[in-house]
């Protein structure tokens, strides 16, 4: 539906890609390269690289590189449709609109009041105020990361079981530590489990 939207310009790409950069995984000049491909290709039906270089003040090796990442990383597909025997290269953007749609679905599930009890959970845990740098970081881990207040609470809790200095800095390795140990699992478990695991 976006990608239909956005082909009849109905859809401004521009602002959801700058808005979203962060949750999409780009950086700014993959968000600018990004935004010259869907306006050209809306235009002209094409991807063509001489088109941006003309349009970007980036250098043409650098473009080269940051769209075939592009490609690679899933936010479009080429492919090759035949018409009465003829084969036209096409373009599809329907991986970034489905990365798209997955960042508005997960903000419209996310509860704010879920990031304000982990504040004021952390607040409690560290006898004193979150700063402005702590908050944002706790924000990237439940709104970008998914972390959960309960996931929070737990890694919390294991930190202070260890005698270790709770900080924001702490908590992230804790989280980042337990999802490593539970790849590790998954990895090493006989089949029959991991497929249990995998529909936890």
């Amino acid at each position: 539906m976006l990608e239909t939207l956005y082909k009849k310009g109905y859809l401004d790409c521009t602002k959801i890609i700058l808005e979203n950069a962060k949750p999409l995984g780009l950086n700014a000049e993959e968000s600018f390269v990004l935004i010259k491909i869907l306006e050209n290709y809306r235009e002209t039906k094409k991807l063509s690289i001489e088109q941006l270089q003309e349009n970007i003040l980036i250098t043409s090796n650098k473009i080269d590189k940051i769209v075939a990442d592009l490609m690679e990383r899933g936010y479009y597909e080429i492919f090759i449709a035949y018409d009465n025997g003829v084969g036209k290269e096409c373009i599809s953007f329907k991986p970034l609109f489905e990365k798209i749609i997955k960042i508005i679905n997960n903000e419209a599930s996310f509860d704010n009041y879920d990031l304000e009890k982990a504040a004021r959970f952390l607040s409690s845990n560290l006898n004193r105020v979150l700063t402005a740098n702590e908050l944002e970081v706790l924000e990237d881990l439940m709104t970008t990361d998914h972390y959960s207040l309960k996931d929070i609470e737990e890694a919390t809790k294991r930190i202070t079981d260890k005698k270790r200095i709770l900080s924001i800095r702490t908590l992230t390795q804790e989280l980042a530590n337990k999802d490593k140990e539970a790849t590790k699992v998954k990895q090493e478990v006989p089949k029959a489990l991991k497929d249990f695991f995998d529909k936890i």
